[in-house]
């Protein structure tokens, strides 16, 4: 009996080589695919970091001396791209309203809750550190509405967004809401205002 076990002694220890030799790959191999997935993860976090500085942001601004008028004017306003690499406009919501009270997200009934995804034609391309001025045709306002817009009992309201795609194809969404200060003759950001309607996708 000794000596059967002994005759059979190497191959138990073959046996027992080769189920260590399965654990060491297993293991091996479960170490190697933990690291491929921080590697793929840190490759998707810097490629993330490098869009958000590189991608473009384009902001608006309006004329700084403003008057606000019943009749149908033109009102001047400013796209300037603040990023580093071109903006793709695709759309542009631009707005003058009168309310007595601040507006609701998302801005107004055209303007989108989301960004819109899907085909869109392309308008202008808006390069780094770049600004296009352009000018919007006002509609006939009552003069009574703007005599209350003096008076402080309503509230004058420039509002929209640009739609842009950036060079990484990927689209974004700027809205802006300013308010006629009758203080500073111009257009602010009103701090009482849900600030959503400011937001930069």
């Amino acid at each position: 009996m000794i000596f059967l076990w002994a005759n059979q002694l190497p191959n138990w220890i073959n046996i027992l080589g080769w189920i260590i030799a399965v654990i060491v790959a297993v293991v091996s191999l479960g170490f190697v695919a933990r690291q491929a997935n921080i590697a793929d993860k840190s490759i998707k976090v810097a490629d993330q970091g490098l869009r958000a500085v590189e991608r473009p942001w384009l902001s608006i601004t309006v004329e700084p001396k403003y008057t606000p008028k019943a009749a149908p004017h033109e009102v001047i306003y400013v796209i300037t791209n603040g990023g580093k690499t071109p903006a793709i406009l695709k759309q542009l919501f631009f707005f003058l309203s009168i309310s007595t009270d601040h507006l609701t997200y998302p801005g107004g009934e055209r303007i989108p809750e989301q960004v819109p995804e899907g085909p869109l034609p392309t308008m202008a391309t808006v390069f780094a550190s770049e600004s296009h001025a352009q000018v919007m045709k006002t509609h006939p306002v009552p003069f009574d509405q703007i005599e209350q817009v003096n008076k402080e009992t309503m509230i004058l309201i420039i509002h929209g967004a640009p739609i842009y795609d950036d060079v990484f194809g990927e689209r974004h969404l700027t809205r802006f809401y300013q308010v006629y200060s009758k203080e500073r003759k111009g257009f602010i950001f009103p701090r009482d205002a849900d600030p959503r309607l400011n937001e930069v996708t």
